[in-house]
């Protein structure tokens, strides 16, 4: 490539017009599919990691986030139950919402795992899934106990829940909590790092579409120079054919017209 600059820069005759042409149109379309590919590779980048923020960091803090709203709502029907009579169609109503409620979080919390595959966040799940099973065990022992409808058996039911199910929901809840929080960074992790990439592919672009100004500048100033001296040689001799002097002779490598 250099020494085709030189020889195109020192030796304009050796070439045609139409490979110098052709030249500079080839340069300028290889300087514009550099700067296309870079800039494509650049948004694929970026959309990548935006792309991964949609598709998992954000709706697993949302699966995350409303399996905790439906662990309080089916602690809700659970401390209810102790003011209401059993095998009612209300205190019915309540245990189905109950059941709905557990089976809610571990609808969400198996769609949220779907989608996590941060090694540290799967170092918490077996510590939540045995907190949580402890809690559903105690709790549905509640209903159990209630379900008997007896004065003894409410105040037992009462010891349970306030007691041992409250211990075991709020270590349930501590755990769920530490894994929102850990996926709440991985997600602020990956939007800091997609700002930088952005950052970084946006200088990287600058740069070069600046480079690829200058570097059609100046082709376009040697293309220029390369064709507008012959012309000028050519339009110097018509000059001096047209004033009648017949002895001049045209040598377009000459720095001008040789008379004989």
């Amino acid at each position: 490539m250099n020494r085709f600059i030189f020889e195109l820069t020192n030796h304009p005759k050796d070439f045609s017009v139409r490979l110098k042409l052709l030249f500079a149109c080839g340069l300028l379309a290889l300087m514009t599919g550099i700067v296309g590919s870079l800039a494509i590779w650049a948004l694929s980048s970026s959309n990548y990691s935006f792309q991964a923020m949609v598709d998992q960091d954000v709706p697993s803090i949302i699966y995350l986030e409303q399996a905790e709203r439906d662990m309080l709502e089916a602690q809700v029907p659970e401390r209810s139950l102790m003011f209401m009579k059993m095998g009612t169609p209300e205190s019915n109503a309540m245990i189905r919402e109950h059941q709905e409620n557990i089976r809610q979080v571990e609808e969400g919390w198996e769609k949220y795992k779907s989608l996590s595959t941060s090694e540290n966040e799967k170092k918490l799940w077996n510590p939540f899934e045995v907190a949580w099973r402890d809690w559903k065990k105690s709790s549905n022992e509640v209903l159990k106990v209630l379900s008997e409808d007896t004065p003894s058996a409410r105040r037992d039911a009462i010891d349970i829940a306030m007691g041992e199910s409250a211990v075991k929901f709020v270590a349930a809840r501590d755990l769920l909590d530490k894994v929102t929080e850990h996926q709440i960074l991985e997600a602020k992790i990956q939007a800091q790092r997609g700002r930088t990439q952005a950052s970084i592919f946006l200088a990287w672009v600058i740069g070069i579409v600046i480079a690829a100004f200058f570097l059609a500048l100046l082709f376009s100033l040697l293309l220029a120079r390369s064709i507008s001296i012959p012309l000028g040689k050519v339009a110097t001799t018509l000059h001096r054919v047209a004033e009648g002097d017949l002895t001049v002779t045209l040598d377009i490598g000459a720095s001008k017209p040789v008379v004989k």
